[in-house]
This record gives structure tokens, C-alpha cells and sequence, in this order.
């Protein structure tokens, strides 16, 4: 399996990437983000739009590389050949699922230091590309923390409700806090005022699509601005794993969404 996307743009060998900016301390270390900037970006420009990838669980003690994975990097310089700025970053694993509220946590912190601490980013125009367990994070930040600053979000075979998956989550984790990674307090309250979603289901991936399914019928009932890919023989992270026409065409799809939405 390649960790990267088979899909090129022209420009991509000349983005401008700026590593290890510490969005917030550690233990020990500070956790980091990369910058990948236009390769015509030049330092007093307007800022720009971003678009933050947000990485799926990790193993517990390796969460610290995730930002360089081939697989974020390649859409990172896919958003940024387009004229936005991608976002890579590393966030603490929640333990396997028994602490939901770190990586959470830290998303509030890289949303927040984009917003404040980065002058090549527009703070009014975020985007959000998440995939599989990353699912939940990545719409508990667009839907429920940071409604003002994103824009749109990309949802790749993604985790997007846990109260689907109650049984095979510890008996330790309070009701309260899977309700507060679930969509359905979004869709029944703010649908009419929740940002474009554009959601990539891989056919093949049974137990993403358990919970995916449900959703869509859910958001469609709910009139969610949802744009829907089906992928009948995607599985899962097909992005890396497949070099297809069709790949290739979700994948322009996904950027012009992005490039819609942002611009």
C-alpha cells in the first residue's frame, strides 16, 4: 500500500512548507504543525485559506509522526497547489477510545492558533479534511466549537457517530461525552446553519458505513447542505491504496469542493 495519494497537480513540487510550528506545549515537547503554503505565496500577502487534516487514531506511544504520514503530506500540497494553505498536524491518541476529549482538545488548540498566532491564514476560512476515527473530531469542531471559522468539511470513511459503536467502546466512558461527539444534537438543532459537507463513502468498509448510512439519511431528512460520493468498491483509506480513474476523479472533486467553499 502507498501512504500517498496518486493524484498530482501542477505546482506541487514547489510548495513552500514550514515544519514544526508548536501549536501548544507538551510533555516534554511541544505538539507541532506544518504550514504548506502556494509556491507563489510570498511573505505580506493577503492571508489565505486553510484547510487542517485531521489524522485518525494513532497508536498510543507513536502519535508524534502522524503529521508527516504520506498520506496527509500528499493532501497537504494537493490543497496548497491549489492556492489554499494545508495543515498537518500531531494530536495525542485518545487511549483507544477511553480518552475522547485529548485529541479533541487539541484540534480547539490548532483551530484557535490558526486563527491567532498565523498571519498566512485567513481565521474566517478554514476547511476540514478528516477521515476514518478522525470522523467524529473533525465534525464536533466544524459543528459544535468552531461554526464561525469553518467553512466546509471533507469527511473520507469516517467515524461520524460513536453512539453507533456503544458496545465495543469501554464501559468507563460517560453517555455525556459520546453525545457530545455525536452529529445528532447538530442535525436536530442547527441544521439549517451547519457548514457544506462533502462525504466520501468507501462501499466496501462495513463498519465505518454502519454508522455512515444512518447519518446520511439523517442529514438528508435534516436538509444538510451534504454532498454525497459514493464509492461502491472503495474501501477503506482507498485514497492511498487505490490508483484508479475514479480515485483520481473523487479526488478532483474534493478539491474543487474545497476550492469552492474557501475562495
Amino acid at each position: 500500500m502507498s501512504e500517498t495519494v496518486a493524484f498530482m497537480l501542477p505546482g506541487m513540487e514547489r510548495v513552500q512548507v514550514r515544519r514544526d510550528l508548536a501549536y501548544k506545549p507538551g510533555e516534554g515537547a511541544p505538539w507541532l504543525l506544518d504550514l504548506y503554503l502556494p509556491g507563489d505565496y510570498q511573505e505580506g500577502d493577503t492571508p489565505r485559506p486553510a484547510v487542517i487534516s485531521i489524522h485518525g487514531e494513532a497508536q498510543i506511544n507513536t502519535p508524534t509522526d502522524m503529521k508527516e504520514r504520506g498520506q496527509y503530506t500528499s493532501w497537504a500540497r494537493l490543497v496548497a497547489a491549489c492556492g489554499l494553505i494545508g495543515v498537518t498536524f500531531n494530536h495525542r491518541a485518545s487511549q483507544e477510545c477511553t480518552r475522547l476529549q485529548d485529541p479533541a482538545e487539541d484540534i480547539d488548540d490548532v483551530v484557535r492558533y490558526l486563527r491567532t498566532q498565523v498571519r498566512e491564514v485567513d481565521a474566517k476560512r478554514l476547511g476540514i479534511w478528516v477521515c476514518s476515527a478522525g470522523g467524529d473530531y473533525g465534525l464536533r469542531a466544524a459543528y459544535r466549537m468552531h461554526t464561525s471559522s469553518v467553512r466546509c468539511v471533507v469527511a473520507y470513511y469516517a467515524m461520524v457517530n460513536p453512539l453507533v459503536y456503544r458496545e465495543m467502546l469501554p464501559a468507563t466512558i460517560d453517555e455525556a461525552i459520546l453525545r457530545e461527539f455525536s452529529p445528532e444534537a447538530y442535525l436536530n438543532e442547527h441544521a439549517e446553519t451547519l457548514s457544506p459537507l462533502l462525504l466520501v463513502r468507501a462501499g466496501r468498509d462495513a463498519g465505518m458505513n454502519r454508522a455512515i448510512d444512518p447519518f446520511i439519511q439523517r442529514a438528508i431528512a435534516q436538509n444538510l447542505p451534504l454532498e454525497l460520493i459514493n464509492h461502491p468498491e472503495g474501501q477503506h483509506a482507498f485514497d492511498v491504496r487505490e490508483d484508479t480513474p475514479r480515485l483520481r476523479a473523487i479526488v478532483q472533486r474534493t478539491l474543487d469542493f474545497l476550492t469552492l467553499h474557501l475562495s
